[in-house]
């Protein structure tokens, strides 16, 4: 799933527009499999304000400020039928990117930086959020899995889920916590930490791998070309966290020179 057609038409607003923008629960990352029927979604583009807050926030940063961005980001989407914090994470990625395209125009680009894992050398890719990023869509609603003779129901994080792991980052191994948040139970979170975190058996961390790559419905990993003459190694650039490359630094790049009078 991409930006083209139909949400990228309606996406098409100026920065100065406070029109909220609907989108079909079943056009998002999730299909919308796991919301409830008749729910509505919006978003509307970012203002000026949060732009600047958020890109003063680094991408590796306290736990408190991430959770700060995610709020931000989550200001602007609307949900109605249910709590917007119930959102599907990847479907929360999804709408943070469509508002800054409805912010900042269908040319929105980011850069990626990364390490060519054969000749170790490191470059920058840059990519346009409408053309070359690429959801993956959620394939199923639950997964069931019998995992050390118990029974678990495994469901999508939620960004409720996602503060949630944030907020624990400092006393549990993240990946762990990741899956952990998203069995649906009333056990305590640390009783299934617990559990998981201390499997052995060999088909039940398979069975654990093969649900978190059910799961997954976010940002596709995005191909990129090492430009060492010698090397020209293609690998796949992972970003689960595509939230946080949105910046302010875009507001001023390809201005519209006629808006602006220098006077000396």
């Amino acid at each position: 799933m991409n930006f083209t057609g139909k949400v990228l038409e309606d996406a098409s607003y100026s920065l100065s527009s406070t029109i909220d923008i609907p989108i079909e629960p079943s056009t998002l990352p999730s299909r919308g499999f796991t919301y409830p029927n008749n729910i509505e979604i919006s978003y509307r583009p970012y203002i000026l304000g949060e732009l600047y807050k958020i890109s003063q926030i680094p991408k590796d940063t306290t736990t408190a400020l991430n959770i700060r961005r995610v709020d931000i980001i989550l200001s602007g989407i609307f949900v109605k039928g249910m709590s917007k914090e119930m959102l599907t994470l990847a479907d929360f990625n999804y709408l943070s990117v469509l508002r800054q395209i409805s912010t900042l125009g269908d040319d929105s680009e980011l850069t990626l930086t990364w390490k060519c894992p054969k000749c170790g050398k490191t470059h920058n890719r840059t990519v346009n959020l409408t053309t070359q990023i690429e959801f993956k869509d959620l394939e199923v609603k639950l997964i069931e899995a019998d995992i050390n003779s118990q029974t678990l129901t495994f469901t999508p994080l939620t960004v409720k889920g996602y503060k949630t792991k944030l907020a624990l980052s400092d006393k549990y191994e993240t990946d762990v916590s990741v899956m952990a948040l998203q069995v649906d139970t009333e056990e305590p979170f640390g009783n299934i930490y617990n559990f998981l975190y201390n499997l052995s058996d060999k088909e039940d961390i398979e069975a654990i791998n093969e649900i978190d790559r059910h799961l997954y419905h976010d940002v596709n990993p995005v191909e990129a070309v090492c430009k060492t003459k010698e090397c020209g190694h293609t690998s796949l650039i992972p970003f689960k966290n595509i939230r946080e490359y949105i910046t302010s630094k875009s507001v001023s790049d390809g201005a519209d020179k006629s808006k602006i009078r220098l006077i000396k």
